[in-house]
């Protein structure tokens, strides 16, 4: 089931090996990676390029990833993982800082949100976030997402420790347009 989505701005397509320069000069940020669990606080373009050639090695019926491509450039990832509860998936995203503030990660998170219900027939999508990354709260609120409660704390490969965030999920009926 390949997968590429387009919205009024953004293309979301399999991440490739040809996008780790592009994707590496965006996000290789401890502002960034701070905000993940999986991504080192640096990493080569060497290490992306493995990481995102990886992905395509996955089961597509239960993990997806998408590059988000603007303006010709990969300037994020985001995809769904298989969240071990039929009918249920995890979303995690991470976007460079020339895109933020400008509403790119909230028209890409309805997007994958919108294709896991429509395609993958989930039920419910979970999110979670960081404490110290208000921002993620609003890109998730404005989707649609519930916050429902606070997060055990989950260890972050950038920041070396494990901290406290919260949860949100969002079902078909509250997905915003």
């Amino acid at each position: 089931m390949p997968h590429m989505i387009r919205t009024q701005r953004l293309l979301l397509r399999p991440p490739s090996p040809r996008d780790a320069r592009s994707f590496t000069r965006h996000c290789d940020d401890w502002d960034v990676t701070r905000m993940t669990a999986r991504w080192p606080a640096r990493f080569s373009e060497d290490f992306a390029r493995a990481r995102l050639s990886a992905a395509g090695t996955w089961d597509q019926r239960h993990d997806l990833l998408f590059a988000v491509i603007w303006q010709g450039a990969a300037i994020g990832l985001i995809g769904l993982h298989g969240a071990g509860l039929p009918g249920t998936a995890s979303l995690g995203y991470m976007i460079g800082k020339a895109a933020w503030g400008q509403g790119l990660m909230t028209e890409a998170v309805k997007a994958v949100c919108r294709h896991g219900f429509a395609v993958m027939g989930l039920d419910r999508i979970r999110a979670d976030r960081y404490a110290d990354n208000p921002a993620s709260g609003r890109v998730l609120e404005k989707a649609g997402f519930c916050c429902i409660g606070p997060d055990i704390p989950v260890f972050s490969e950038a920041r070396g420790r494990a901290d406290g965030g919260w949860s949100y999920a969002l079902t078909r009926e509250r997905l915003n347009p």
